[in-house]
């Protein structure tokens, strides 16, 4: 009977000390002054990453509600344990990344060891950010842009035919075939492959593009661990990236890039952007493994997005009749003034379609959350707050 009682009290002990730990990481706002977010041990102001079918997006929502019904410009969050600041006052996000953007040059999640793939602009801080950076923003110009365009008409023609042979079945699901679409216009633009997605949609390319945004439980979770835990995850060598994906996106630009230097073909597309700077007769060009995360990057945040937001569009599109008459009357009216003929310098006269694209992109954006981490301790504008170090 003792000895119960003894293990009993141990227990007893033992989850008295875990909650009071808990209680007090979940003090770290209010004792900086900064209002909070309820709170749920062990997952903080998250819900379980598990068991939860609630989506990152859905989640940040409820909480940016929370914090514009309060009246708050930012609140304190937690992951687990981690404190987190949510910002959601447009001011200060705009000192964060213009004025003061020395002090948030860090993401935290970039790891070369394990994660090659995370080598890019939206996982890469301080230095290698810095470095990387001057390269490649010259790639995104206007000029680089229109030499892509052709690939993106060649596409929406194939977008077209593919639309009357699908229609003529019945009802069909938009967004899949506009993922096709995307996936034949970033397939080619960033890796120079015809996709064919319509007509090979089990191909391996359309495969493994759809993985990436299907990761199974265990990958969300090590994930987390991976964004929460950095240098934890690095001594674990812990992949935010699985293994497979990893070795495939690696696969195929070796290739691509091997066939063009050996039979010295040579196309306008992002791929080519790359592989000059990379050729460059300097101190520092980019790196293979950089040139890969770069193409990488480009496909991840050009195949799903583009292919939400027209999704969105559409629907905006259906549920108001008069806005989508409008709009098709505007495109009407410009292919009329040149004969038919889709070019870049057309693009620029659809005035109302850029603004529906906008609005579409505010209702529904793509991304759900901008991540940074501090480098070094800031002040909160106007007021008396300091934001330490190391906090995300």
């Amino acid at each position: 009977m003792e000895t119960l009682i003894a293990y009993c009290s141990i227990f007893i002990m033992i989850v008295t000390t875990i909650i009071v730990y808990f209680k007090f990481k979940y003090q770290y706002w209010t004792r900086r002054g900064i209002p909070s977010l309820e709170t749920y041990i062990p997952f903080g102001t998250m819900r379980n990453p598990i068991t939860d079918k609630i989506s990152l997006q859905e989640l940040l929502q409820e909480q940016y509600n929370i914090c514009k019904n309060s009246g708050w410009r930012y609140v304190g969050s937690y992951i687990f344990t981690v404190p987190q600041l949510l910002v959601v006052d447009p001011q200060i996000i705009k000192c964060m990344l213009t004025k003061d953007f020395n002090h948030f040059m860090e993401r935290g999640m970039y790891n070369e060891e394990d994660d090659p793939l995370s080598m890019h602009l939206f996982s890469l801080g301080t230095s290698r950010w810095k470095r990387l950076r001057p390269k490649l923003t010259p790639t995104f110009t206007s000029g680089k842009m229109k030499m892509m365009f052709d690939i993106v008409v060649t596409c929406g023609y194939q977008l077209e035919k593919s639309m009357q042979t699908i229609c003529a079945k019945g009802a069909i699901d938009i967004k899949e075939v506009l993922e096709c679409f995307t996936m034949d216009v970033i397939g080619s633009c960033a890796f120079g492959i015809d996709c064919n997605s319509f007509t090979d949609p089990s191909s391996e390319f359309c495969r493994y593009s759809k993985r990436i945004f299907s990761p199974t439980r265990l990958e969300n979770v090590i994930g987390l661990f991976v964004y929460v835990f950095p240098s934890v995850a690095k001594t674990l060598h812990l992949k935010g990236i699985p293994k497979d994906i990893t070795e495939f996106f690696f696969n195929i630009v070796t290739r691509s890039v091997q066939y063009r230097r050996e039979t010295g073909l040579v196309r306008k597309d992002f791929l080519q952007i790359l592989m000059e700077l990379a050729d460059e007769q300097t101190n520092d060009p980019i790196s293979f493994n950089e040139l890969v995360a770069q193409v990488f990057v480009f496909f991840i945040a050009g195949f799903e997005t583009s292919s939400t937001t027209m999704a969105f569009c559409l629907l905006e599109l259906c549920v108001d009749p008069s806005m989508q008459d409008k709009l098709r009357d505007e495109v009407n009216s410009v292919l009329r003034r040149h004969n038919s003929a889709l070019t870049y310098q057309n693009l620029k006269e659809l005035k109302y379609m850029n603004a529906v694209i906008d609005e579409t992109l505010r209702k529904y954006p793509p991304v759900p959350m901008l991540h940074r981490e501090c480098i070094k301790d800031y002040q909160l504008p106007h007021t008396n707050i300091t934001i330490k170090k190391g906090t995300k």
